[in-house]
């Protein structure tokens, strides 16, 4: 006998089942990065802690968040039949010798809609790059995770 599945169990199985693949630590090119839990205040600010250890660029240590391209961090949560959806940028030093945990951390305000208790996309969008050198390849990453705020 088939039994069929209502779409709300298959999308609550779906969001468990990413919520344990995307816990753990993602690996960049060169960057481990490790979205940690975020808080909701006031239904609209949502702060998102990130730690990220990265490694030399042309043997360089001392490197920047963004330069050419922009790090964002976006959170995204459903609200009935509407979408909370805003981000935050960084730019700034990062020291990238493969052993320091750069600290980061995102405030997210809502500017559509509020954000509430309950589950929500968060999106990474890392990137390091070297200030002394025109020429040298950034290291990018980008990284999803479904949170619980």
């Amino acid at each position: 006998m088939i039994r069929s599945v209502h779409p709300r169990q298959m999308a609550m199985g779906a969001a468990l089942i990413a919520t344990f693949i995307l816990a753990t630590p993602v690996f960049a090119a060169s960057s481990t990065i490790h979205i940690g839990k975020p808080t909701l205040a006031a239904k609209v600010l949502v702060t998102v802690p990130v730690n990220v250890t990265c490694q030399p660029i042309n043997g360089d240590t001392a490197l920047d968040l963004g330069g050419m391209s922009t790090t964002t961090l976006q959170v995204i949560q459903a609200n009935g039949k509407q979408v909370a959806n805003a981000s935050d940028f960084m730019f700034g030093p990062v020291t990238c010798d493969g052993t320091t945990v750069n600290q980061l951390v995102f405030q997210v305000i809502a500017t559509t809609v509020p954000y509430h208790h309950g589950s929500a996309v968060v999106q990474l969008k890392l990137d390091i790059e070297d200030p002394n050198s025109c020429c040298s390849t950034p290291d990018n990453a980008t990284v999803t995770k479904v949170v619980t705020l």
